[in-house]
């Protein structure tokens, strides 16, 4: 995989943050494939597929103030045309607490350019000795 693509998967992972916190809903086909699986049971979230369900289910629930996404790595190419993505969140919440955990995405070129097909959330809880 060259730099450009690297550079245009990171580009849709921050992307998303933006077009969440804006609740452009609408603009959605910009970062996820219409066959998309979003998969957040872990926040005892509704698992939502394909795009349309993705877009319903984000306009109908609440938010943290702000998604911030870090840390991206592209792990592997599993083919020319698909790769795989871990990247870190930070989402502040109100009260000032922040829920912090991990993307991992499949992501896939289409004739519009890489979107997520895949994003599966794990929250990061805090460990024995940590601050």
């Amino acid at each position: 995989m060259d730099v450009a693509d690297r550079l245009e998967i990171e580009g849709v992972l921050a992307l998303y943050g933006h077009l969440v916190d804006g609740q452009a809903w609408d603009r959605f086909d910009e970062v996820f494939t219409d066959d998309a699986v979003f998969d957040a049971t872990v926040l005892q979230l509704p698992r939502l597929s394909p795009l349309s369900s993705i877009k319903e289910g984000f306009a109908s629930m609440s938010h943290p103030v702000a998604h911030l996404t870090t840390n991206v790595v592209v792990e592997r190419a599993a083919t020319a045309d698909e790769a795989s993505v871990s990247s870190k969140f930070l989402c502040p919440l109100r009260g000032g607490k922040v829920l912090t955990g991990v993307y991992r995405d499949t992501v896939a070129r289409t004739s519009g350019g890489w979107r997520i097909r895949e994003r599966n959330v794990t929250v990061l809880r805090p460990r024995e000795g940590t601050l």
